[in-house]
């Protein structure tokens, strides 16, 4: 994949994303100096609790690696406990992996969103649905992931679908570029986009599942009887 001059992207539940990156930009203003650890970053406390649930950050970065990288990751534990930091460098094919990953992260959020609401519309325990589909064939990551959120209406910030509608942009312009028709990745794309300009941009991505239950006329937490 080219790389289109310095980049710095961060793989992560984005409550944790934002967290690093704000701690990104203080340790690095002004250039590409070596990074000191005292220079500390004033972390939102909600944001260090949900980046901590998460517990993982992957640093996907063009950045010199010992001279960079390396202390920046080093400072940011110094300040920050609980998360296990992770670097790969943005030129490699990891890259490409870490965008196919959150294609299928959209593409399964607004999947899982789309079955949950049919199943409460016909009546369906999404317990029940969880339990059963969660092992079979039609289950996923994102599912056993979002349908616990669906049920408690939990929607706060973890993962925003402002950050994947940045992801899915990026993935796109890739695909344009590869000549690549991302037909299911489209669809997603929109729907994130409707939420973002619905006022949902800074919720959990979980919170897509609105766009269906609202014309449906039901809540996954409260199955049509």
């Amino acid at each position: 994949m080219p790389t289109r001059g310095f980049r710095l992207v961060i793989a992560a539940l984005p409550a944790l994303a934002v967290m690093v990156a704000a701690l990104v930009a203080v340790m690095v203003a002004g250039g590409f100096a070596p990074v000191r650890a005292e220079e500390a970053y004033q972390a939102d406390p909600k944001l260090v609790e949900a980046a901590q649930k998460e517990g993982q950050v992957v640093l996907y970065t063009t950045l010199i690696v010992d001279q960079v990288v390396r202390p920046m990751i080093k400072a940011f534990r110094s300040q920050i406990s609980g998360i296990d930091v992770r670097f790969v460098r943005a030129d490699s094919p990891q890259q490409v992996v870490k965008l196919i990953n959150q294609l299928l992260v959209g593409v399964h959020t607004a999947a899982v969103a789309e079955a949950a609401v049919f199943g409460a519309k016909l009546g369906a325990d999404p317990r029940v649905v969880l339990e059963v589909i969660g092992s079979s064939f039609g289950g996923s990551t994102m599912m056993t992931r979002n349908l616990p959120r669906f049920i408690s209406r939990d929607f706060g910030p973890a993962t925003s679908v402002t950050l994947l509608l940045k992801d899915l942009g990026l993935i796109h312009d890739e695909a344009k570029a590869a000549n690549v028709p991302l037909l299911l990745g489209a669809v997603a794309e929109q729907r994130f986009l409707e939420a973002r300009a619905r006022g949902m941009g800074e919720n959990d991505m979980a919170s897509l599942v609105r766009l269906w239950e609202e014309p449906a006329g039901v809540t996954v937490d409260k199955p049509r009887s």
